[in-house]
């Protein structure tokens, strides 16, 4: 979906296309036809992409070229790296307020 253009202006929903069906952990560049009439922008463009439970979004503001080639968004984390860095980010908020716990108990006088 294209938002916030010129004017006011909204595009979409727009449907990308994917040429194959991809394998966990692989990625594939995503084409999404656009007008030709389209005004440069900026455009406020959100991408959702999903296959059965998995769902990535991604929200950017983008300005096409003046030749009119393709606008470029973020690149997004793939599936399983996104996995493992919410579960690093957890280990260390875990790590961190045991370790507060353990130091409040030896500092309260008994």
């Amino acid at each position: 979906m294209l938002s916030h253009g010129p004017d006011g202006l909204r595009a979409g929903p727009i449907v990308a296309k994917l040429g194959a069906v991809l394998a966990p952990g692989v990625s594939e560049p995503v084409a999404v036809p656009l007008e030709a009439g389209l005004p440069r922008g900026p455009w406020r463009a959100d991408l959702e992409l999903s296959s059965g439970a998995f769902r990535q979004t991604v929200v950017a503001t983008i300005t096409f070229p003046l030749n009119r080639g393709s606008a470029t968004l973020p690149k997004m984390p793939e599936f399983p790296t996104l996995i493992l860095v919410v579960l690093a980010i957890l280990a260390v908020l875990v790590i961190t307020a045991l370790v507060l716990l353990a130091r409040r108990r030896h500092s309260v006088p008994s």
